[in-house]
């Protein structure tokens, strides 16, 4: 079997697969070329924002996150991991925003309320 090399989807499976392997040189590596491919890869900018969280560099995490959400709001894990960032940089009014934003996609999701709860006791100014 062959990859397409000139389809951003095939791109962004590949690296979605380094992110979960946690090889994430060539996690970002893929997403880039997805990218160059394809500027609206919302998955790209995900795994790109999660290689960056993963590796403590929050800002830019966040960054890939909030084109993440802006290309391909209608996706939970865009909107929770925009949230798990945006708790981390103790945007704690953000972090809330985001995650009620990730509850209209998946009104259930115990993760998701339970880091929603979490926001509710601290200081709510960014």
């Amino acid at each position: 079997m062959e990859i397409n090399p000139k389809s951003s989807d095939a791109l962004s499976a590949i690296a979605a697969i380094y992110r979960d392997r946690r090889d994430l040189v060539n996690a970002v590596k893929y997403s880039k070329n997805a990218l160059k491919l394809n500027p609206d890869d919302w998955l790209a900018y995900n795994i790109i924002g999660t290689v960056y969280y993963l590796e403590g560099n929050y800002e830019l995490a966040l960054e890939n996150f909030d084109r993440a959400v802006k290309v391909y709001p209608y996706d939970l894990d865009n909107w929770k991991s925009k949230g798990d960032v945006e708790f981390r940089l103790k945007k704690y009014s953000d972090a809330s925003n985001s995650y009620e934003k990730a509850l209209e996609i998946s009104p259930e999701s115990p993760v998701v309320l339970a880091k929603l709860g979490m926001t509710y006791f601290l200081p709510q100014s960014n």
